[in-house]
């Protein structure tokens, strides 16, 4: 079986991981490598925003046994006005958000995060400061890659299987 780290390419100094889920094993492998990455956390529930961060961050859930919330893009819950919404400048320099209903937030005070990506920290701004008003915090942020280079952000430690090199 082919390693999950040999189907990444760094191109123009962006980390590249294009559909690494689909190709047989690897996606197993990913999760398995999170895993240990977040062995000696205590969390209550697993984070991500649609759409790349998804792919990872359901077989984690799946394999913990953690309940999966997921922050969606703006302007995507129209079944009701009981949510928090955050505005922010994405890494492509667009006004972009996010939104996440406030009762999948209740009781979760741990939350672990999931991306795929990080470049900016935009994501990780945004629902930082959706957090901060509610009881909930991100005890950890995990990626696959991180072209960022930023271990930590407001107290929160950011970990990545691969770190741009």
């Amino acid at each position: 079986m082919a390693n999950w780290k040999e189907s990444i390419k760094i191109i123009a100094k962006k980390i590249e991981i294009g559909p690494i889920w689909s190709k047989t094993g690897l996606l197993k492998q990913i999760i398995q490598d999170f895993e240990v990455l977040i062995k000696d956390i205590e969390y209550d529930a697993i984070a991500t925003v649609e759409m790349g961060g998804i792919i990872y961050a359901a077989p984690l859930s799946a394999k913990t046994g953690k309940p999966l919330l997921i922050f969606r893009k703006l302007n995507k819950i129209t079944y009701t006005k009981e949510k928090y919404v955050e505005e922010f400048i994405n890494w492509k320099n667009e006004t972009d958000g996010i939104e996440i209903e406030k009762a999948l937030l209740e009781g979760r005070n741990n939350i672990l995060f999931v991306d795929d990506i990080i470049e900016t920290l935009s994501t990780v701004k945004a629902v930082n400061k959706i957090l901060g008003q509610t009881e909930s915090r991100i005890v950890q942020y995990i990626s696959i890659g991180n072209i960022s280079q930023r271990t930590e952000y407001n107290g929160i430690k950011i970990q990545s299987l691969i770190n741009q090199m």
